[in-house]
Formats: C-alpha cells, structure tokens, sequence
C-alpha cells in the first residue's frame, strides 16, 4: 500500500499530509540503533555521528539534550525498529504535514520544533480543520 493520493485525505481519519502528492519529498537517512521508532517521530541529527534520533530538549534523566540532535530536521515517514542495529529509514524532508501526526521527543512541542523544520528542512506543521458536524 502506497500513500494515498491528496483526494483521499478528506475521508481518511489518520491524514497527516497535505497538498498534492508533488508536494513531498522524502530522503534516506541511518537511524541510530536500539530504539523502535514510529511513523511521525520527528528527528534530530546528532553531530558526531550523522545518524537520527527521536528529537528531544531534555534526556531521560533531565538534562538538556546538547548533540545536535536537539534541532529538529526530518519527520520519519513508515515505522523503523532499530533495536538490532542502526537502519535506513525513508523520512520526509520537505511538504506539508498534519500536527496531529507528528511525534515529539521529551521537552518539545509544536512550537518548538515547527521552525527548525521549517528552515533547515522545508516541512511545514499545519492543524487539520475539523469537519462540521450536523
């Protein structure tokens, strides 16, 4: 099953892109090992190595994240389980997608990562409009 085509978003109640399918592109990134990461994560590259992590502020224990990978670059399009050892997996580096799809790390939220990925990746966060009812 492929992404379905922008006029199948208005019935589908897990959109999360817009625009037409023109609007995206994708790229092929090293997802570091020992993590299961889901479709939306939005990550963050860390400095010394190249590789993608879930993009966090704080670590587990509270301190300030301080790799690099506290900026937000690339939201992972499809599922990646990388506790075998560090895989490729298919982000999203430019279009439009849905706030409400997205997966944050420890200390961020959409107004912290929105400009980041707008500029050093040209995705855009967007909330979807909530059908009327009646």
């Amino acid at each position: 099953m492929g992404i379905p085509k922008s006029t199948e978003f208005r019935t589908n109640v897990n959109e999360y892109r817009y625009g037409s399918d023109n609007n995206t592109e994708t790229k092929v990134v090293t997802i570091q090992a020992g993590h299961v990461y889901a479709r939306g994560s939005v990550l963050g590259r860390i400095d010394a190595t190249g590789e993608y992590v879930l993009c966090a502020k704080q670590k587990d224990n509270g301190d300030a994240v301080a790799d690099g990978s506290q900026r937000a670059r690339l939201v992972l399009k499809a599922d990646v389980d990388t506790t075998g050892g560090a895989k490729p997996g298919v982000t999203y580096a430019k279009g439009t997608l849905s706030t409400s799809w997205v997966k944050l790390g420890r200390g961020h939220t959409i107004a912290s990562v929105e400009d980041d990925l707008r500029d050093l990746s040209g995705i855009y966060l967007n909330q979807p409009a909530i059908p009327a009812v009646g």
